[in-house]
């Protein structure tokens, strides 16, 4: 059914039923395998997931936008489009979307100078690009009957889709190519078959001829001379391995290639069965070898049937005794009567190919698992803030003992959450690190005797004593190395060694310092060859008990620190892991903060802006208990308001407390550059549920005095405001 014309669109509320809706919409993706069924099925789940009127996807080529798909209001019958829209690079909104790449909301389409008219005449309009590897390859657009249709969060949702959509897009459309270059190259085989025919035919008739006509005889034995030359050149220089057999199996003509990838010499393989030559193995469909080997290219195959070709994919060692995997096409030889008389293999060695797929749908699954997690992150921070800040203020209330060790255990199991959504964060795509430049020697030893706290384990530390420091997120990186080192500790159930080795590597430039090395071996059982290239995967442990993520997240944290995290060589027995972190440019380490005694004389009037109900209720009521004053706002918009009407009078706000991101209003960052030009002499705090933005990594560089990461307790607000106080904010 379609949604009710002029209606707004039906947008999901909350957390919970926004990620109900992207994992409809991921997994009606996954559901679709042909580019046609994929298209109209993300044209029809916009439409319908989203409440929209209409939905189009436009289809980019090199300059222009072709419409494939639509729903709604601009549904065709039975999913065809007989006359569809062509639109090119840069014109209308659709163009224009596809030319900068960047979303587009029109809330009015009449004072759009730029807005195409078309039989819908839409008076709002969405438009959001979908991207892969940095370029369009197809636009989502919506219109509706209605102005002002749509707001940001439409916008933020839509765009979510089309980030989903891309990989798939591709994906599909790679495959119509391959199938079209298959369609092709069988094409152009079936054309060479027929000449080879025809060319047999004419020089069948040539010999009888020439039995008789012994100067033509001579002609066309130096003509067939120059012609075996030709193809001896030609087997030589193709790229693809190539065997030719007879009748019965042996090998009559081998490239260049197909006998350098098998190790064999020409005078080895003519002659030669092909089965004791080409030896292979079956691949499954990852693939992976079987174990089986595959069934040789053989005259048998075909004798009996009208197939004219079989593909398969097939794995080979080759003459330094590595496996190769090999895309193998076996074609029948038949002569003029339909009988096969050899078979002609030739085979791709498509090795690196397969690698840098896999390597491709690993970075892809890694990077939608990860903005999934900082999404669930962010949510799950905030409900924490709202409740931690609860705790603490029951905490004030003079409780009962018994009551007292509750919110006590309450508290700690809101840390503990904390802990967790910081590894969530870590892991979430795009996670920035809060970086100082920190002694990374004393993190190893503060990680070391946290982790190996009541077990038998015992340790060596080997770290030099003029280690470079290193300019990094304490609290990520003691992250990741707690996650290795209890790893570690783990393999080692009944006790053992562990060798923890951090030493300076200098490049040899003046361009930097080096980089400094840390090596953390333990005498365990080793970990299995077969599984060696997961250890990294997101979810992947040998361990029921474990989430999987530990060693995921440490390598995130590791890469977003510009460093490298990897399975070192490891022999018989142990494991050894290696930590590449580049050195800080000086040894100068990040001074502490100030200490939060020094309080100005009289409360901070304080502005503070959520758009979450309990977390700003929580903080204000938090705020309140330690003595401040506070008006609240739930968006930019409201803080600007109250702003104004304090600074007219003569009660100015001290100190604004901004939350960075806003769902559908004015953040932190655009409110305060508003907040500034009206009154420049305020403390700015940057509040957040998660790290992946640049302005709470640094916030000083953005404006902000300080900041405070959700979920936070009343002790660290009462930091903050002591800071506030100490720099005279």
């Amino acid at each position: 059914m379609n949604p009710r014309i002029g209606a707004s669109p039906r947008r999901p509320k909350g957390a919970e039923e926004t990620l109900r809706v992207l994992n409809a919409f991921a997994v009606s993706l996954l559901q679709q395998n042909r580019l046609d069924d994929l298209l109209w099925s993300i044209a029809e789940n916009v439409g319908t997931l989203l409440g929209f009127e209409d939905s189009v996807i436009y289809l980019a080529t090199s300059n222009e936008l072709r419409q494939y798909a639509a729903f709604g209001a601009k549904n065709p019958r039975a999913r065809q489009i007989l006359n569809p829209i062509v639109i090119p690079f840069g014109s209308g909104v659709v163009g224009r979307v596809a030319e900068t790449r960047e979303p587009q909301l029109i809330r009015d389409t009449s004072k759009c100078d730029y807005y195409v008219r078309d039989a819908f005449a839409g008076l709002s309009e969405i438009s959001i690009p979908i991207l892969y590897q940095d370029r369009t390859i197809a636009v989502i657009d919506a219109e509706a009957s209605a102005r002002d249709a749509y707001d940001e969060h439409d916008l933020e949702l839509l765009t979510s889709f089309a980030n989903l959509a891309a990989p798939r897009i591709a994906s599909a459309l790679e495959e119509e190519q391959r199938r079209s270059i298959e369609d092709e190259l069988t094409r152009a085989k079936s054309d060479l078959e027929e000449r080879v025919a025809r060319r047999t035919a004419a020089l069948a008739s040539s010999v009888a001829e020439l039995r008789n006509e012994v100067n033509e005889r001579r002609r066309v034995e130096s003509a067939l001379a120059n012609e075996r030359q030709l193809l001896r050149l030609s087997l030589q220089s193709i790229g693809d391995g190539l065997f030719a057999t007879n009748a019965n199996d042996e090998i009559v003509l081998a490239s260049d290639a197909a006998l350098r990838l098998t190790g064999t010499t020409r005078s080895q393989a003519i002659g030669r069965s092909i089965g004791n030559v080409y030896r292979t193995r079956t691949a499954s469909d990852d693939g992976t070898a079987s174990g089986d080997d595959a069934a040789p290219p053989s005259v048998t195959r075909f004798a009996h049937s009208n197939a004219t070709a079989s593909r398969a994919s097939t794995r080979i060692l080759d003459s330094l005794g590595e496996e190769r995997i090999l895309d193998e096409v076996v074609s029948p030889i038949r002569n003029a009567d339909g009988e096969t008389i050899g078979v002609v293999v030739v085979f791709r060695d498509v090795t690196l190919e397969r690698a840098l797929e896999r390597k491709a749908q690993k970075t892809q699954r890694l990077e939608s698992l990860g903005v999934l997690a900082g999404g669930i992150a962010h949510d799950f921070n905030n409900v924490l803030a709202g409740i931690l800040g609860r705790v603490n203020l029951a905490q004030m209330s003079g409780a009962d003992e018994e009551l007292r060790r509750a919110l006590r255990d309450a508290e700690e199991g809101c840390i503990t959450a904390r802990s967790l959504t910081k590894e969530l964060l870590a892991f979430a795509k795009g996670g920035a690190p809060v970086k100082n430049i920190e002694s990374l020697r004393s993190l190893i030893v503060d990680s070391a005797r946290f982790c190996l706290h009541g077990s038998s384990v015992n340790a060596r530390l080997e770290l030099d004593d003029d280690l470079y420091a290193v300019e990094m997120d304490a609290v990520q990186v003691g992250q990741a190395l707690n996650n290795i080192i209890l790893n570690a500790v783990q393999a080692m159930p009944e006790g053992g060694e562990l060798v923890v080795q951090a030493r300076n590597a200098d490049n040899g430039t003046d361009a930097s310092r080096g980089e400094v090395i840390v090596t953390i071996t333990d005498s365990g059982p080793g970990i299995d060859e077969r599984i060696a290239d997961r250890i990294f995967d997101p979810y992947f442990s040998t361990k029921s008990a474990h989430s999987g993520l530990g060693l995921a997240t440490s390598y995130w944290i590791i890469q977003r620190h510009g460093g490298q995290l990897r399975l070192g060589e490891n022999s018989k027995r142990g494991t050894t892991f290696e930590i590449r972190l580049p050195a800080a440019t000086s040894d100068t380490l990040a001074p502490p903060l100030p200490a939060s005694r020094s309080r100005k004389s009289k409360p901070f009037r304080v502005l503070l802006m959520d758009d979450e109900d309990v977390v700003r209720e929580t903080v204000a009521a938090m705020l309140e208990r330690i003595g401040q004053t506070v008006e609240v706002a739930s968006n930019g918009e409201e803080a600007i308001e109250l702003f104004e009407r304090a600074a007219a009078s003569d009660m100015p706000f001290d100190a604004a407390f901004l939350d960075l991101t806003v769902r559908g209003g004015m953040g932190g960052l655009r409110t305060l550059e508003r907040l500034r030009a009206i009154m420049p002499n305020f403390a700015a705090v940057v509040v957040s549920g998660y790290s992946d933005d640049p302005v709470l990594a640094k916030h000083r560089e953005h404006g902000f005095d300080e900041r405070l990461q959700k979920p936070f307790t009343l002790s660290q607000l009462r930091a903050v405001l002591g800071n506030l106080a100490h720099t005279g904010g």
